[in-house]
C-alpha cells in the first residue's frame, strides 16, 4: 500500500498511523459507482482477513481489542501489528517483511 512515495512495508516507521486512518476514512468515503472505484476497498477489506486469519494467537489477542478501530482495513491492521507486535531488531525487521512479502493468498 503506497502512501504518496512511501510503501506500508517498506517505510513502516515513517508512516504514521493517523496517515494510515486517514487514508481508510478517504477511500471508505467514496460512494463508489463502477467496479474500477469499488477495488481499493475491496482490496483493503481482502488484505485485512487476509492478514487477520494468518496471525498467530499472541498477536490475535493484541490485535482483537483494536478491531473496531482497524474497521476491516488491511493498511490498518498491518500497521497495528507492525506497531504492536514488532520486535526491533534488524534480524527480526528482516524476518517478518520476509514473511509479509512471501504471504500466499492460495494458502486462505
Amino acid at each position: 500500500m503506497k502512501f504518496g512515495n512511501r510503501d506500508l512495508l517498506e517505510d513502516y516507521g515513517r508512516i504514521t498511523t493517523e496517515e494510515v486512518i486517514a487514508a481508510r476514512d478517504a477511500r471508505n468515503s467514496i460512494m463508489p459507482q463502477t467496479v474500477l472505484e469499488t477495488r481499493p476497498q475491496i482490496q483493503a477489506e481482502m488484505m485485512f482477513h487476509f492478514i487477520y486469519e494468518s496471525l498467530g494467537q499472541i498477536p490475535t489477542k493484541k490485535i482483537s481489542t483494536r478491531l473496531k478501530e482497524i474497521n476491516d482495513d488491511g493498511p490498518t491492521i498491518l500497521k497495528y501489528v507492525l506497531n504492536d507486535t514488532f520486535i526491533g531488531t534488524e534480524v527480526s525487521t528482516y524476518t517478518i517483511k520476509e514473511r509479509f512479502y512471501d504471504l500466499n493468498l492460495k494458502q486462505f
